[in-house]
């Protein structure tokens, strides 16, 4: 962004307009009407080069601002060439550092590192360590604090969060257990993104009592439980059904019962030793044999 004081104002040979500001030099293309501007880490000896007015064009298009910050000279087509360079280069993007609650992993025994974070595609973290941070940087020495960030932990994030180069660290709190895709990229303060960037599996493994072999060992015993409550349940019905036997074959009188259609489902003991009739031949029928034989 290009400050909102001009000092001075020189046009060069192509027709563009070079003006110093109170945030260094910018240039402004009436054709496209559009604004380029240059700071510090452009090579400025300062930002502010307002202040007397004083600027100066040679015979061979050199040009000279002067200001507050100090005094520069470039030639405007150099300054341009300059800057195709700076756009069309792309920075490589590294990982420089992993921290689990703000403290730096280390490869040591026990540690969720076994190599060099940027060595590393894929890490594994228990429930406990869903609080971590990475660290990045774009290889770019020329101007490293014009150089702009951009991540995503795909999983999580919906867009990417882009930042500055004071802002080279991403940190997640109180994740959920599953597998997420980190992503981050770099780029010059003018040039595109450097894609696809670099990448990190993040895998945070859930607590014991929500994995899925701690739930099919509760469905099991669950199972098991209900089956023996239901033998047990078996079990004490039959126990109720021969102690009322044992009362109805002890009875002086006659007892049965009879299903709906008449047809007898038990008897007792004295019925049998009147009738003379076998189990098997009571049961069903069995009062029809048994008028049958006393006739």
């Amino acid at each position: 962004m290009g400050g909102n004081v001009v000092s001075c104002i020189l046009e060069d040979q192509r027709g563009l307009l070079w003006m110093s500001t109170n945030k260094g030099v910018s240039s402004f293309d009436p054709r496209t009407q559009k604004f380029s501007n240059y700071t510090v880490a452009d090579g400025l000896p300062g930002p502010d080069l307002t202040g007397w007015g004083a600027c100066f064009k040679s015979a061979e298009g050199e040009m000279f601002f002067a200001g507050f910050s100090g005094i520069t000279a470039f030639f405007p087509g150099q300054v341009a060439a300059d800057a195709v360079v700076a756009n069309a280069f792309v920075p490589p993007l590294v990982l420089t550092d992993f921290r689990l609650f703000g403290s730096p992993v280390t490869l040591s025994p026990g540690s969720p590192l076994k190599k060099a974070i940027n060595y590393t595609d894929t890490i594994t973290l228990s429930h406990s360590q869903n609080i971590f941070s990475i660290g990045f940087s774009a290889l770019s020495f020329f101007s490293p604090a014009t150089n702009r960030y951009r991540y995503m932990l795909e999983g999580l994030d919906q867009k990417w969060n882009e930042v500055g180069s004071d802002q080279r660290l991403a940190g997640y709190t109180t994740l959920p257990a599953g597998t997420y895709m980190f992503h981050v990229q770099g780029a010059s303060r003018r040039g595109p993104w450097s894609e696809p960037g670099a990448q990190l599996r993040i895998q945070i493994l859930p607590p014991w009592w929500n994995t899925w072999w701690f739930r099919a060992l509760c469905a099991t015993a669950c199972l098991v439980l209900l089956w023996g409550l239901y033998r047990v349940r078996i079990q004490q019905l039959r126990r109720q059904e021969k102690k009322l036997r044992d009362v109805i074959e002890t009875m002086p009188t006659f007892a049965w019962t009879a299903l709906p259609d008449g047809s007898m489902e038990f008897v007792n003991r004295h019925w049998q030793e009147y009738t003379g009739l076998s189990t098997e031949k009571s049961v069903g029928s069995g009062w029809e044999a048994a008028v049958t034989l006393k006739t």
